[in-house]
């Protein structure tokens, strides 16, 4: 007779957490504290049920997928001007393949992360726990994709939309534009009822290119 040979048995994947009574999946992001006064955003992607706090041996090891902030970028080797980098904002975060194997209790709460387009729809947003992104970031190779120069741009001076920063509508042609390529300073930008952008603001032209009467 023909013996089988015992597969050993697969260990257990856990998907859920509870800590501190607050149930956490593998899959959310989360923020994470870094030191007493700083946090980072990353998300759970494994629970390791061994190897848990020495001081607390019953909790266990999560590892975390690591999403980087615009301070945590190499900005020279990305070929990113000092006077762009005011297009990043400063609720968004780069998901990274950087990942790490730390303690449970480094959990503080949990956050959201949106697509640039719907972050931007949001009416309110909790700074502290609201995040958009619309690039990944190797932080060995030091590359985004989609590269900078690729991103989706906007006003006349054709820059990537930096969400935190005030944009105004063209009441004709329905283009966001900075009040400072404008000619307005924000105070001007929050004032106007109806406006209209430079280039729909100039008088119409006859077939020959002058101005009409």
């Amino acid at each position: 007779m023909q013996q089988k040979i015992a597969q050993p048995a697969k260990k257990k994947q856990y998907k859920k957490i509870c800590f501190k009574d607050i149930m956490y999946e593998t899959g959310e992001t989360l923020i994470f504290r870094e030191t007493e006064s700083t946090t980072v955003v990353g998300k759970l992607v494994k629970i390791i049920p061994e190897g848990g706090n020495p001081a607390h041996p019953k909790w266990p090891m999560i590892e975390v997928q690591w999403y980087y902030k615009k301070q945590d970028l190499d900005f020279k080797k990305l070929g990113v001007s000092d006077e762009d980098q005011i297009h990043f904002g400063d609720n968004e975060v780069f998901p990274t393949n950087h990942h790490d194997k730390i303690y449970v209790d480094c959990i503080q709460e949990k956050c959201k992360v949106y697509g640039i387009n719907e972050y931007d729809k949001l009416e309110t947003i909790d700074a502290k726990t609201t995040f958009f992104s619309r690039a990944h970031y190797n932080p060995l190779q030091k590359i985004l994709v989609p590269a900078f120069k690729d991103w989706e741009q906007f006003c006349v001076c054709q820059k990537p939309l930096n969400p935190n920063n005030l944009y105004i509508k063209c009441d004709m042609c329905q283009q966001w534009n900075h009040p400072r390529c404008m000619g307005m300073n924000d105070e001007e930008a929050h004032q106007t009822e109806e406006f209209y952008c430079n280039r729909c603001r100039k008088p119409p032209q006859d077939e020959k290119g002058n101005p009409s009467q």
